[in-house]
């Protein structure tokens, strides 16, 4: 066997912000051993669990690593077939169908090597915009909601957790638990170090109450009536910042309207919080100068109008003037832009060539799939059954779909229950990737062989560009060139 190695990459979990580096011994081609990378300045050495057992990924028994087809849905009577052969298949099915009546959804899965930099999924939609076909964004089943809440608010920049660490006075964990962004939970007892107060709010005791101050317990899906409630004592009691909210805001005359009925007895019976601990919070939000919301990831957002809750938490920075300074604003989470990012585009400003655009919603997927408007679905790195909101019916659109091809690395039930093709894919030690936290950009080196016929999503995509003459989709000669122009 070959003198071990170390090797440094990143963890392949996709728990943004908390993307940690590894490193990897390897002998030969075998992962003998994972560990963090005290070098990393995000994680500083830090890896959970998860990224301790991601060695057994690699050459795990049960990985798939040859393309498969099989005749009838449920049945395990799958038969191996090569990658041309598969390809083919798909790229005929594909070419007896309209470009609109095919469908790409992307899981989390494929973020493994691009997480914050999503070269996956602007690889995907840059062949769905020149082919014709529907693309969704993975992001609305989780922080998605979210994120539409603060962009229609307009607080699309976040702070990062060496500001929080630096800076910030307050800081209120608002539906986040460090248990699932643990390094922020680093920055957050240097915080502690100099005297910073923390409050969560959330709808239990969650690991992040044992480093609090202060824990408010909310009803599920209570957060927008809270939020509203402490606009109304702000406004009420004078609390803002006149001058940020004359030069940086609009419409303030109309919220003070709406938020006037919202009072902290209001929110009492919605919320379960008592009025007079809903006035205090308002109170010290106000006073602390440098105050830092962190806005919670995908659980608080998943309900009916889930987004209202991040809307109206967007709002209380604006009030008190707190955005744009050191230790203020909102926090390191999911995907916010950061100062600075300046990742190149390259999905075309032409508008797209898809003539009939189902929209990005899991219903209207979901619609679509049951009306039989999709006949052909490639579905890459999930498992869209226990992601999509209402299981059932979903499956029973899913059986509508002539053609479902999943591209992973494991069986799941998805795989198991709908798919009529499965293709292998590579996993993070075997192609080149490239990460990016709101503070660093790291490149993942190819490290491994992929098994022979496990491929890349960009390997899977130029090869339907190829099947479907997909003119100048892919220009660059390879991999490391299309990385280098989103990041250059």
């Amino acid at each position: 066997m070959s003198e071990p190695r170390k090797v440094r990459t990143m963890c392949p979990m996709n728990c943004h912000p908390t993307l940690c580096g590894m490193q990897v011994t390897l002998a030969g081609d075998r992962v003998v051993h994972v560990e963090g990378d005290p070098q990393n300045p995000d994680s500083l050495g830090f890896l959970c669990v998860r990224g301790r057992a991601a060695k057994e990924i690699i050459h795990n028994p049960l990985r798939i690593t040859t393309p498969m087809v099989r005749e009838q849905r449920g049945s395990d009577n799958w038969q191996e077939i090569s990658w041309d052969d598969a390809m083919s298949r798909i790229g005929s099915k594909l070419g007896r169908i309209a470009p609109h009546e095919f469908g790409i959804w992307m899981g989390h899965g494929d973020l493994a090597t691009n997480y914050g930099t999503r070269l996956g999924g602007l690889l995907s939609r840059r062949f769905a915009h020149q082919y014709g076909c529907q693309w969704w964004h993975p992001a609305m089943i989780c922080w998605g909601l979210g994120g539409f809440g603060l962009g229609l608010t307009g607080v699309l920049e976040v702070h990062t957790m060496d500001d929080l660490a630096e800076n910030a006075d307050l800081v209120i964990l608002w539906g986040a638990n460090i248990a699932s962004q643990p390094n922020t939970a680093t920055r957050l007892k240097q915080a502690k170090a100099r005297g910073a107060r923390v409050i969560t709010i959330d709808i239990r005791r969650t690991e992040a109450a044992a480093r609090a101050d202060q824990s408010i317990i909310i009803k599920p899906g209570s957060d927008a009536a809270l939020a509203l409630a402490m606009m109304h004592v702000l406004i009420d009691e004078d609390l803002i910042d006149h001058t940020y909210v004359r030069e940086h805001t609009i419409g303030f005359d109309e919220l003070a309207g709406h938020v006037a009925s919202f009072t902290p007895a209001w929110a009492a019976s919605h919320t379960g919080v008592e009025p007079e601990t809903i006035v205090a919070l308002a109170r010290q939000y106000a006073a602390t100068t440098r105050a830092m919301i962190i806005v919670g990831g995908s659980s608080m957002h998943k309900q009916s109008d889930g987004w209202q809750g991040a809307r109206a938490i967007a709002c209380l920075p604006a009030l008190c003037g707190k955005l744009g300074i050191a230790g203020g604003g909102l926090g390191p989470r999911h995907g916010g832009s950061a100062h600075g990012q300046a990742l190149n585009n390259i999905v075309p400003d032409t508008p797209t060539a898809c003539i009939d655009v189902i929209p990005n919603q899991m219903q209207a997927m979901t619609d679509a799939f049951i009306a039989g408007k999709i006949k052909a679905l490639l579905l890459t790195g999930t498992n869209m059954i226990s992601s999509f909101a209402n299981a059932s019916r979903l499956a029973a659109g899913l059986s509508n779909v002539d053609l479902i091809v999943c591209h992973d690395l494991f069986s799941n039930a998805t795989i198991r229950a709908h798919a009529d093709i499965v293709l292998p894919a590579t996993a993070w030690l075997e192609q080149l990737g490239c990460k990016m936290t709101h503070t660093h950009l790291y490149l993942m080196d190819k490290m491994l062989p992929a098994p022979s016929q496990c491929h890349s999503l960009s390997e899977v995509l130029q090869g339907l560009g190829e099947h479907l003459d997909v003119a100048d989709f892919f220009p660059w000669p390879n991999d490391e060139a299309f990385i280098d122009s989103v990041i250059n």
